[in-house]
């Protein structure tokens, strides 16, 4: 009996070790994704604790890791409070619905696109830096509407000359006429 229990003993922690094994795979294999990807990538628990954040996230935040993870996210970026970025992530988490939403961040002077998924576990947040696509939309629409300036510009140019024409046309008559 003492030694069956001995032995049921060594299977169970045989099976223990290969469990933790594959979980320490798996976890490996997530952080080599989340790395991997183009977006900045955070985890916040139910609690507003930063227990992830990817190597492209630190950057786009100009922060490291060490300066955030464990923190509270609101204590880590004070200036998201009170902005789209606070009323995203709180929609989120209450409502258990993906959210998407672009916020202007001051402190860096970037234009963010987030996307937020919520779980039991807390908060998956995919964002990026998209200050240069606004730029360019930004330089896009001016275009437009100084095209549409010009247009309008030569458009009343021709109304202005058409019965300007017809005044020297006039003159030049009058002017060419013989006196009598």
């Amino acid at each position: 009996s003492h030694v069956a229990m001995h032995q049921f003993r060594r299977e169970l922690m045989a099976q223990e070790h290969d469990l933790r094994l594959k979980a320490e795979s798996a976890e490996h294999q997530y952080r080599q994704m989340l790395e991997s990807i183009s977006e900045g990538f955070l985890f916040l628990s139910p609690d507003w604790t930063i227990k992830y954040v990817n190597s492209h996230g630190t950057r786009i935040a100009h922060t490291s890791p060490d300066k955030i993870l464990n923190h509270n996210y609101w204590e880590a970026f004070p200036d998201t409070v009170g902005t789209k970025i606070e009323q995203a992530f709180r929609e989120a988490a209450s409502k258990n619905q993906v959210i998407r939403t672009e916020e202007f961040y001051r402190p860096l002077g970037i234009w963010i696109a987030l996307n937020i998924y919520p779980s039991s576990d807390g908060l998956s947040i995919f964002f990026r830096d998209i200050t240069e696509h606004k730029q360019q939309a930004q330089a896009l629409l001016l275009s437009e509407k100084l095209a549409a300036t010009g247009r309008l510009a030569a458009t009343i140019a021709h109304e202005i000359n058409n019965p300007l024409e017809a005044v020297v046309n006039l003159g030049s008559s009058v002017a060419l006429a013989p006196t009598f």
